[in-house]
């Protein structure tokens, strides 16, 4: 995996549409007993339910931890074989399940960002602090979730631009395709992720104020 930290937009990359389409889903099999009740048996229902509705219009890449890697291998290859004809003929997708260990299951805010110009796509690594860190983290322990964007690039060889210790969810944010992305200020900028940048920006924004002003009274 190539890595550095120079900018997409540098090099000539987008964030594409929310909408537009793509090579698959990134999932984790839930298992922390802190997210879910009851061994996690009905959020695994509710992924695999999931998981079978998005594989019927493309693949999913599911990671799971060494302790629950047989079932998540085992719903793989249930599914596999119900949809083993629609797969050959391209009307069904197959879930490929890999071992990552995983702090939480919330790929949608932990997976790379990825970015994309003609037909080459790459990947963007962000902080991910378990939306909060230490101020108001939803757990104590992150650093499994902070890394697997990383891992995953590597394991699929993509390139992959570090925008860390910027922390930022998938989730927070959302892309037009066209240099517009929707984000709220309480997601990027609260104490427990990127408060620096929002004192920064709030000391630039009075610095022009008072430039402004001074300016109107001479």
């Amino acid at each position: 995996m190539e890595y550095n930290r120079t900018t997409p937009s540098a090099d000539g990359y987008y964030m594409p549409a929310e909408y537009e389409p793509h090579k698959g889903c990134i999932m984790i099999w839930p298992q922390r007993p802190g997210s879910w009740k009851k061994d996690a048996k009905d959020a695994e229902q509710a992924f695999c339910a999931v998981m079978e509705a998005i594989t019927k219009s493309e693949p999913v890449y599911l990671a799971a931890g060494k302790k629950v890697l047989a079932r998540a291998e085992a719903f793989a290859a249930q599914q596999k074989e119900k949809y083993r004809e629609a797969i050959a003929c391209g009307r069904h997708f197959p879930v490929t399940v890999f071992e990552a260990e995983t702090d939480d299951a919330w790929a949608r805010d932990m997976a790379p960002t990825f970015v994309k110009k003609g037909g080459s796509v790459r990947a963007v690594n962000w902080s991910f602090n378990a939306w909060g860190g230490t101020v108001d983290g939803l757990y104590a322990s992150w650093k499994l979730d902070d890394a697997f964007a990383l891992d995953f690039a590597k394991r699929e060889g993509y390139f992959c631009y570090d925008a860390a210790p910027f922390v930022l969810e998938g989730g927070s944010i959302h892309s037009d395709g066209e240099g517009t992305v929707m984000v709220t200020e309480a997601c990027l900028l609260s104490k427990g992720r990127n408060h620096r940048q929002r004192t920064l920006q709030h000391a630039a924004a009075q610095q022009r104020q008072e430039s402004a002003a001074f300016k109107r009274t001479d």
